[in-house]
């Protein structure tokens, strides 16, 4: 009977040390995607301010082109 109770406890505190190692999982799981998630929202973030600004950007590089091959049509002009 002695032998038979240690036995139960001994298989309740190994279920106990399982849950309590499978917390530990479960807490360092969400942790890590907490962690993941900020970050992804710090990315996001970036992009939208990256893109907010793209439009002026892309604009601006437009007329650069535009400038650029006027100036070589320009100088073309000149040589020929």
């Amino acid at each position: 009977e002695l032998e038979r109770r240690f036995r139960q406890e001994l298989g309740g505190l190994e279920s106990a040390r399982r849950a309590e190692a499978r917390s530990t999982e479960i807490d360092e799981e969400r942790d890590r995607l907490e962690r993941e998630s900020r970050a992804d929202d710090a990315t996001v973030r970036d992009t939208e301010v990256w893109l907010a600004g793209w439009d002026t950007v892309h604009a601006g590089l437009r007329e650069s082109i535009a400038t650029a091959q006027e100036a070589a049509t320009h100088a073309e002009q000149l040589a020929g």
